[in-house]
């Protein structure tokens, strides 16, 4: 299971570029770095990964735009694999 998230509570005038990309870092392309070390040996094994989510993935709230678009790219990311893995 991947279960990470980081982010800054802050208002869209307020969060930072370095604040915005580590949640994207954290969320989205830590996704992808763990599907690609985790799921060669998972798929051998019949097994699966699971991401897990919030809310901000749905839909985002007011100072939480990091969390939100590192969550929804998560969802995305994991959407893919589905499609692509499923089968599998």
């Amino acid at each position: 299971m991947y279960d990470a998230g980081a982010f800054k509570a802050a208002g869209i005038l307020e969060l930072s570029a370095p604040d915005f990309e580590q949640a994207w870092r954290v969320s989205c392309l830590g996704g992808l770095l763990t599907t690609q070390a985790a799921v060669p040996g998972m798929l051998e094994r019949g097994r699966s990964i699971l991401f897990s989510g919030a809310t901000a993935s749905i839909r985002g709230s007011a100072r939480f735009a990091g969390l939100a678009v590192g969550k929804l790219g998560l969802r995305a990311l994991a959407r893919s694999m589905a499609r692509e893995l499923g089968p599998e």
